[in-house]
């Protein structure tokens, strides 16, 4: 489809009888020329967003008025975050950029195109009662448990919910949705009804054991300030409870703050020097700045850590791993391959709207940082979605558990390769983000 495009790209067709607002024209006039030189061999889309916008900025100026005035200023604003790149700092352009590990839908495609349950969250409506998740919620919980297979959503069956959409899950607080599920090859049905809850990035903790060892178990789901008080007393009752080495679970782990995982860090290693540095490009190095690890009680000597990954192990849990490394005395990775997102951005805020546009590098103490491609597991395990997280049999915490013990991987199902993983993660971001996910790693 064809757009309408001025027929000159001159000055002479802006209305002359507005030259008051002589930076508004300035802006129109860049409008005007960007859309010429997309005519040719840009695409349609991008040219159909300028049109848009010279229509709307050509109806504000002609109502005047100081308020459509700064709604036009601002509608520029906003035009140039979006269409011009090259004014954005950035170490690399963004179309180059990986596009995968940051969205998180609670279901997902399995090998054979089922609807899995990958986890529940803590005390929403479809959580389940187990050990390590007990539901406080005012109703009685669905009681999904992970690794749940979907077979049917209102009627609906699953294959055409993984080739339509997953609208269906969205609804007002107290609609109901009926799920034919599949639990240990038997058929089941539950109900779920919508509600608010709360948001628990924190979902568990435990102390397993690893032959004679204790090992402190912990699952973060989402870099973000909620976080910090529950890290620090799980870890504190993790450290008292005697256990000299630790499992991370960051594996549906897409990201957040920066000073979140600063202040996990720092829970673990204790005050040992720079956590990470942020590097901006050469014209902006006086933005360059550090992270620092503070003290803190639950830190403690560990012998080893190991972090449970996937390629949803994004942005500020790669940092985190990434942070670790120079301190602890051994950081093993579990799992498969992690998305690979170095990159971070400083959110800005335009008409009421927020453009997070990459900014800066993230790096660890030594200046090591180059992960595009994803962190390699040291051992390759697929993750099958069966047992309750923290549950010692549960295939990757298993996996963990056994290296603890033997300093080997077990020999078990490789996980996917870095480029099946990225490609995994990138099906998922398109399907849809579950509420509350966090995206991408924040500088604040």
């Amino acid at each position: 489809m064809k757009h309408a495009v001025p027929s000159s790209c001159l000055v002479r067709h802006l209305d002359r009888r507005r030259r008051a607002a002589r930076g508004l024209w300035r802006g129109r006039r860049w409008l005007v020329r960007r859309q010429c030189r997309l005519r040719r061999g840009q695409p349609e889309e991008l040219a159909a967003q300028l049109h848009a916008r010279l229509v709307l900025l050509d109806r504000t100026v002609a109502e005047s008025g100081a308020s459509r005035l700064r709604d036009a200023r601002c509608l520029l604003r906003s035009a140039e975050v979006h269409e011009l790149p090259g004014r954005a700092e950035r170490h690399r352009s963004l179309e180059r950029l990986p596009e995968h590990g940051e969205l998180q839908p609670v279901l997902r495609r399995g090998p054979q195109h089922r609807l899995w349950r990958l986890r529940q969250r803590p005390r929403s409506p479809a959580a389940a009662e187990d050990p390590l998740h007990r539901a406080a919620v005012s109703r009685r919980p669905a009681g999904l448990r992970r690794g749940d297979v979907i077979k049917a959503i209102n009627g609906v069956p699953d294959t055409t919910l993984i080739t339509g959409n997953f609208s269906v899950l969205s609804g007002a607080a107290g609609q109901q949705i009926t799920l034919d599920i599949e639990r240990n090859g038997t058929p089941q049905r539950v109900t779920l009804t919508a509600a608010d809850y709360a948001l628990t990035p924190v979902s568990a903790s435990a102390t397993l054991t690893a032959g004679t060892a204790k090992v402190g178990y912990i699952v973060l789901k989402d870099f973000i300030v909620q976080a910090e008080p529950e890290l620090t007393s799980r870890l504190n009752a993790i450290k008292a409870a005697g256990a000299t080495d630790r499992v991370i679970d960051l594996r549906y782990n897409g990201g957040g703050r920066i000073s979140t995982a600063n202040h996990f860090a720092s829970e673990v290693v204790g005050p040992r020097g720079v956590f990470t540095t942020l590097q901006y490009n050469s014209k902006q190095q006086a933005s360059n700045r550090s992270f620092t690890l503070t003290a803190s009680t639950a830190a403690g000597v560990f012998n080893r850590i190991v972090v449970l990954t996937g390629p949803r192990s994004c942005s500020a849990s790669e940092l985190l791993i990434n942070g670790l490394r120079p301190y602890a005395q051994q950081v093993s990775t579990i799992g498969s391959t992690s998305c690979g997102k170095p990159y971070g951005f400083n959110p800005v805020e335009s008409c009421s709207n927020t453009f997070s546009i990459v900014n800066f590098k993230a790096v660890n103490s030594l200046g090591q940082g180059d992960y595009e491609a994803g962190i390699t597991p040291t051992c390759a395990v697929a993750d099958d979605f069966s047992g309750a997280l923290g549950d010692p049999t549960e295939k990757l915490t298993a996996a963990a558990l056994g290296y603890l013990q033997t300093g080997n991987c077990p020999a078990t199902a490789a996980a996917p390769s870095a480029d099946r993983a990225r490609a995994l993660a990138a099906r998922l971001q398109r399907a849809g983000a579950e509420p509350g996910e966090r995206r991408g790693m924040t500088a604040d």
